[in-house]
């Protein structure tokens, strides 16, 4: 009888082993889906204001371009001497000069500004693809806390089946130490 409560005790110690163990599994597993989606929400916010400075910084730099006619400034050029001639080439060679510059400026700003945004989508994309893995590793848990309940259930029914053995062999022996006791 005492190996039957020892065999008992083992497979009991067992069944609260597993299920100690399901219990933190399945805490783990709360952890990380709370984690997930704080992450996932942190990053839909992120790229939700990221894709607002960028609009506005946008509609702040937006340049003009105004023409004007000189027509009286032409009518002037047949009176020049050479001296104002050459000044006014001068003069042209050096707004020409300053206007290649200035678009040369505005078109990096906004090269810049291009990949600052790509940047920024490219940032809001990985977050949401490692949301999208803690999701996946949360489902990956849970299919690990319900393995183990699986695992549990039977370590249970186990359990059952070795408790109702040892009660039938009880009672055959019983029966059959009566059978002795009556033949004697």
């Amino acid at each position: 009888m005492d190996i039957e409560e020892g065999i008992k005790k083992v497979l009991l110690a067992g069944i609260g082993a597993a299920t100690a163990s399901v219990e933190v599994v399945k805490d783990i597993a709360n952890t990380l889906v709370e984690k997930g989606e704080a992450a996932v929400s942190q990053g839909k916010v992120i790229n939700e204001e990221l894709k607002r400075d960028v609009k506005e910084k946008v509609k702040d730099h937006v340049t003009v371009n105004i023409v004007k006619e000189y027509k009286d400034a032409m009518n002037a050029v047949d009176h020049m001497t050479a001296e104002e001639l050459e000044a006014l080439k001068e003069k042209i060679e050096a707004a020409e000069k300053a206007a290649e510059e200035k678009a040369a400026k505005e078109k990096a700003k906004k090269a810049e500004k291009e990949a600052k945004a790509a940047e920024a989508e490219k940032e809001a994309a990985n977050q949401e693809t490692c949301a999208a893995e803690a999701e996946n590793e949360a489902a990956a848990q849970e299919t690990c806390a319900a393995e183990a309940e699986n695992e549990t259930a039977g370590q249970e029914t186990c359990a059952t089946r070795a408790e109702d053995e040892a009660a039938d062999q009880e009672e055959n022996t019983a029966a059959e130490e009566a059978e002795s006791e009556t033949e004697e």
